[in-house]
């Protein structure tokens, strides 16, 4: 259906991606998923925080993460784009 993936940095830190198969999206379950795996990735690893990059206009994704928690920080320069 989908994967919540984080990828470890040397700092302490990761960040989080999420994908879900076209079947499976806008039925409410990324909030969700993101809120237990998350949950999951700190109490397995020793992280001081969980980055996420969400493309701008992408207010879906924004909505799911500040369901599951994140809160918004700052906006950065990705690989050329703004996030």
């Amino acid at each position: 259906a989908g994967v919540v993936r984080f990828d470890v940095r040397a700092d302490g830190s990761a960040v989080v991606s999420i994908g879900f198969g076209a079947e499976f999206r806008g039925r409410g379950l990324s909030a969700p998923a993101l809120q237990e795996a998350t949950e999951e990735a700190f109490r397995w690893r020793a992280l001081e925080r969980i980055d996420a990059f969400i493309r701008p206009g992408n207010e879906a994704s924004v909505r799911a993460f500040m369901r599951a928690g994140y809160r918004p920080a700052m906006a950065r320069v990705m690989r050329g784009e703004l996030g």
